[in-house]
């Protein structure tokens, strides 16, 4: 899944985890959801921000898994692509999902009559 968001604005980002039986997964089957953001895909590049299930930074409702992405954690960032992953720790296995978030310029700040 792939985001494209305006630098220091908050977006939401909604996605929902299917089993096998193409069952949602609620949050009382898993140990954890971490999603992580980097420039990099490395784990000596810098976390820009990270977000927990069991921080409360996720929220399940209705079938549907929904983060925030703040305006404090992009307002600081150049324009371009970063990487990010979505980690879901469930009894001992670990399943990653891979996406891109690109993160651009407001075209209409600051705009006056």
């Amino acid at each position: 899944m792939n985001i494209e968001l305006v630098r220091g604005e908050e977006f939401p980002v909604e996605f929902t985890l299917k089993n096998e039986d193409n069952q949602n997964i609620t949050p009382q089957e898993l140990t954890d959801i971490i999603i992580t953001c980097r420039k990099l895909p490395y784990s000596d590049s810098d976390v820009l921000f990270q977000k927990k299930l069991s921080d409360d930074e996720i929220e399940y409702s209705d079938g549907n898994y929904t983060f925030n992405i703040l305006e404090e954690d992009t307002k600081d960032l150049e324009y371009g692509n970063y990487g990010y992953d979505i980690k879901v720790i469930q009894e001992g296995l670990i399943d990653k999902f891979v996406g891109i978030i690109t993160i651009k310029e407001e075209y209409n700040c600051e705009y006056e009559d």
